[in-house]
């Protein structure tokens, strides 16, 4: 059996569906997660045309797919043009079985044809449903322009039990649907590709599911009609599938949105037979004429009366639909979240933006986005970059001019861009260029290739070619770093005659040195695959193929372009994706596409010194710095790595680009490096190279026995206080996460006071104390209870009252300000779980483990409200307006209970064990919620839906990553989780 093609991030399970051409698969995710994924071939077409259109379906259908809950998500599309075939990943339709977890083996998709196949006809009151749904999902391409082409039942999927339009691949651009495509019954006399062809081919499918008949047995109704106990509804139905199933267009509906109409009445209780019957009463009486007008304007009236009567349901049926709307905003919304935060765990951060930036609202439509879009647009942003170009066609090569003052990248359309960096702006764009190799010495040409394979040069300050290009066909390596010239690489194609290493002259319009490289070694043919020059233009390194599929094989050859002979030659085990030769030729690297790795091996011994593995896919693209000392590689990924060539080891990380990286350039002083990308995607990373920071390791685990890690929120944003190791409290700066003061013998911050300059703090006898911040001097020392037990301390959110608990159940108020104690007593029989203020100071709620909250009013200590709560608490917080209370139990759910009026109390399930930290958004819209995981889930407090989920981890999984404490600032724009093992996670805005 063939094997399954590789598609990045995925193994294909099983083959789950065949089409004329693609096959569907299913697949498994790094993350776990089932995804069907499609795989179209260009060999079952017959030419290219088609093939590409049907790409470019997939693209268009993108755009609707992120803002339609009623479309089938499209996770991913990518090609694989080597192999013959691009591919799109899809959510996964349900098992037919009914199963909420998915067998692999046993798996069969849960589609509208294996409905009727089981059941045989459904009943009239499911189809009318059924048919609306899917009437929305066309109306949503046909809205955008877009048709199907081939609605059947075997392309309706069921998702999570709503029915979903498969088969994307098909979807194109109504005026440019060239492809016939279909099938026998479904498509119209007309043919498909028109909004119009696709209600025929919906027509024809309700047919089928409503009456148990074949299509193509339409217009016949069930035999047994008079039987059916859904005679009616049948009937009714059966006048919309007239209209749509009309072999005229002209009388058959327009579009999708006006077959909905009709089906939105018959869902409201209209009737379409009395409708019907009343057009046509009209229509008859228009053509008899004013004889009969007596008659047309009885009919009129009583079309009249029956649009006034379904009028009225049918504002009743859009305000159900506008909710329904409101609903499938935020399922949109929260699966771009989910899409967008898979993508950054990935790297592909590009694709992130590309999630997040589909659900910005329209003109006139609500706003969904909470603190957690904006966090999460941040962080996909990536590392500190100028972003020369965001998008455009494929950049395959960018270069640096030798002064570094202009900057030049290959588009795939045949342009090369010039970019002024001294004033930040595009000088121009010169056009039919093929092929960029570089700069002329003196910066004052751009070397290539013309579209006819001619080696050329063209004028910086003009854009104009010169007059006499080199001879031949040529592939550009590079320009000469020395003199007006360059180098290129001239094919043959007998298979007989050597290739070519030329050197060109452009001021003498003369080849300097032509050295020949065999077409065939003992017999063999050798074919070029990837070249490198050094920086001196003095030795060029190439790679040759031989052989094809499992028989190829490569070698290395390594020429002295002055001497014009071969210093080295040689076989290797692998495909060498790309090559770069060291600026003073002394070493080599290569990325092996197979291995995925790169190495470096020392020419002058042959020996390899290091091999760096990636996980980032295949070794793309390398470059080394000017001086020699970092090589910068970019893989199939967004991500670029810059390294050490001495040794291998990574200096840093770049993340942010958007799509492939193609191409990596540094700048002459090896300050800057320039990458471009598949998506036209072109950055200037300049040093120093630091990545966006947002987690601070645990250089080691704190103490066993310090259950005191916590972490507090500066009120200005802009610092962050957290326990390090159970031996000091460290002031962050919450944008770069440097240290800003360090206080020694600290277990756990409390909060920050007096208006940020200053902090609170629990030190290691259980005594607190308030240290200044700058100068760093402690100020004061409170001992709460006299025997050092207490476990935890809350400020007011004005800072002016101070609660403290100990181990025994005992609790104390304080003014701060004043350090007076305003009441003591036992709140809980064995031990205080939490304290928690209200936003307006007034109240104090306490938490035990005899599984209550109490309420004490502030400043008197007067008991109010007791809470019995339905398990042990673990964390509590008021919500801004003081509206609720929520409390994270140990069973992982958290109880919501509404402190302003008699309702009963809500109980919220969470992913979590235990919910061991739950807290209020400052504007009262999200509640988020942690526990023994890195998870945060974080709810809307409109109706309580869980919005997202964010991970706190970096990846690793390198220690414990129990959410240990939570806090966000109080303008939203940060937010900090503490990890167990001491680790710090950082949102922002």
């Amino acid at each position: 059996m063939t094997p399954p093609p590789i598609i990045p991030d995925y193994e294909l399970l099983r083959l789950v569906g065949r089409g004329s051409y693609g096959d569907v698969w299913l697949a498994r995710g790094i993350t776990g997660l089932y995804r069907a994924v499609k795989i179209v071939w260009r060999e079952r077409f017959d030419d290219r045309g088609p093939y590409e259109r049907e790409f470019k379906g997939l693209r268009e259908f993108a755009s609707v797919s992120l803002t339609e809950a009623r479309q089938l998500a499209l996770l991913h599309v990518g090609r694989n043009d080597d192999a013959g075939f691009f591919y799109y990943i899809m959510e996964l339709a349900d098992d037919a079985a009914g199963r909420s977890d998915i067998d692999p083996a046993t798996y069969v998709p849960h589609t509208l044809k294996f409905v009727r196949e089981q059941r045989g006809r459904v009943p009239a009151s499911q189809v009318i449903a059924l048919a609306a749904d899917l009437a929305r999902a066309l109306a949503g391409l046909h809205a955008r322009g877009l048709v199907h082409r081939d609605v059947k039942p075997s392309n309706v999927i069921f998702v999570s039990g709503v029915p979903k339009l498969a088969d994307i691949g098909l979807v194109a651009v109504a005026t440019s649907a060239q492809t016939f495509v279909g099938t026998e019954g479904f498509v119209p006399p007309e043919g498909p590709g028109t909004p119009a062809a696709d209600v025929y081919s919906l027509g024809k499918l309700l047919y089928e599911i409503s009456t148990g008949l074949d299509r193509h047995e339409y217009p016949r109704l069930p035999s047994n009609l008079g039987d059916l106990s859904d005679r009616k509804q049948l009937l009714e139905l059966n006048e919309i599938l007239i209209r749509a199933c009309d072999a005229v267009p002209a009388r058959r509906y327009g579009d999708a949105s006006a077959m909905l109409e009709d089906l939105l009445l018959l869902q409201a209780g209209r009737s379409m037979r009395r409708l019907r019957t009343a057009e046509r009463s009209l229509n008859r009486a228009i053509r008899v004429g004013a004889a009969l007008g007596l008659v047309a304007a009885t009919a009129g009236t009583g079309i009249f009366l029956e649009r006034q009567r379904a009028q009225h349901e049918n504002t009743l049926r859009r305000a159900a639909e506008t909710e329904r709307d409101d609903l499938a905003r935020k399922t949109i919304y929260s699966a771009a979240l989910t899409r967008a935060q898979l993508a950054i765990e990935l790297g592909n951060f590009g694709q992130a933006r590309d999630q997040l930036d589909a659900v910005l609202p329209k003109k006139g439509e609500p706003d969904p986005r909470g603190f957690e879009w904006y966090m999460l647009r941040n962080e996909a942003a990536g590392d500190p970059a100028v972003i020369l170009q965001d998008q455009g066609p494929i950049v395959s090569r960018v270069s640096f001019s030798s002064d570094g003052s202009t900057l030049a990248w290959q588009n795939a359309d045949l342009t090369v861009t010039l970019w002024d960096l001294v004033d930040g702006k595009s000088l121009r764009t010169i056009r039919e260029i093929y092929n960029l190799a570089n700069f002329s010495a003196d910066g004052k040409w751009v070397i290539g290739t013309d579209p006819m394979g001619r080696f050329q040069r063209w004028s910086v300050e003009t854009g104009r070619p010169d007059a006499e290009p080199a001879t031949g066909i040529n592939r550009p390596i590079s320009a000469l770093a020395a003199g007006d010239g360059g180098v290129c690489f001239t094919d043959t194609f007998d298979g007989v005659q050597p290739h070519f290493l030329r050197t060109w002259d452009f001021g003498r319009h003369a080849e300097i040195m032509s050295l020949p490289v065999p077409a065939r070694v003992d017999g063999e043919r050798w074919d070029f695959y990837r070249t490198a020059l050094s920086a001196d233009s003095r030795v060029c390194a190439l790679a040759l193929l031989a052989g094809q599929g499992n028989e190829a094989r490569w070698q290395l050859q390594i020429i002295d372009l002055n001497v014009g002979k071969k210093i080295w030659s040689g076989p290797v085990m692998h495909r060498p994706s790309t090559l770069a030769l060291s600026p003073d030729a002394s070493r080599l690297a290569i990325g092996w596409g197979d291995t995925v790795e790169v190495q470096m091996r020392d020419l002058s011994t042959q020996t390899w010194l290091w091999r760096k593995s990636f996980d980032t896919g295949s070794p793309e693209t390398l470059s080394f710095s000017p001086d020699g000392t970092k090589l910068a590689m970019a893989g199939r990924s967004s991500i670029v790595h810059i390294l050490d060539t001495a040794t291998g080891e990574p200096l840093a990380i770049l993340r942010g680009q958007k799509g492939v990286v193609m191409h990596l350039a540094w700048s002459p002083d090896g300050r800057a490096l320039c990458s471009g990308s598949n998506t036209g995607d072109v950055r200037l990373w300049r040093e120093p190279f630091i990545s966006n920071p947002k987690l601070i390791k645990n250089e080691r685990p704190p103490p066993l026995d310090t259950a005191y890690g916590a972490v507090r929120t500066s009120r200005d944003g802009q610092s962050l206080a957290v326990s390090r190791y159970g031996e000091r409290v460290e002031v962050l700066d919450a944008a770069t996460l440097s240290v800003r003061a360090s206080i020694p013998d600290i277990l756990q911050p409390i909060g920050f006071t007096d208006d940020d300059r200053s902090l609170l703090v629990l030190t290691r006898e259980r005594k607190l104390q308030e240290w200044q911040l700058d100068p760093l001097v402690p100020l004061s020392e409170l001992s709460p209870f006299s025997d050092g037990t207490v476990n935890h301390a809350a400020l007011s959110p004005d800072t002016r009252w101070l609660a403290t608990s100990d181990h025994d159940g005992h609790i104390q108020a304080w003014d701060w300000q004043e350090r007076k104690l305003l009441f003591e007593g036992r709140a809980h029989p064995f031990l205080s779980l939490g304290l928690a203020f209200s936003p307006d100071g007034k109240s104090l709620v306490s938490i035990g483990d005899d599984r209550k909250a109490k309420f004490w009013e502030i400043p008197t200590g007067r008991l109010g409200t007791t809470l019995q709560l339905p398990g042990t608490p673990l964390s509590v917080n008021f919500s801004p307006d003081k509206r609720s209370l929520a409390i994270g139990l140990d069973d992982g759910s958290v109880g919501l209970f509404p402190l302003d009026s008699g309702a009963a109390p809500r109980i919220l399930k969470t992913a979590a064990a235990h919910a061991g930290s739950v807290i209020f958004s400052h504007d009262g819209s999200r509640l988020i919620c942690a526990g023994p995981n890195s998870a945060l889930q974080i709810f809307a407090t409109d109706d309580w839906r869980e919005i997202t989920t964010l991970t706190a981890d970096d990846g690793t999984r390198s220690g414990n990553n129990a959410v240990d404490n939570l806090a966000l600032t109080s303008d939203d724009h940060v937010l900090a989780v503490y990890l167990v093992d001491g680790r710090l996670r950082v949102w922002r805005q």
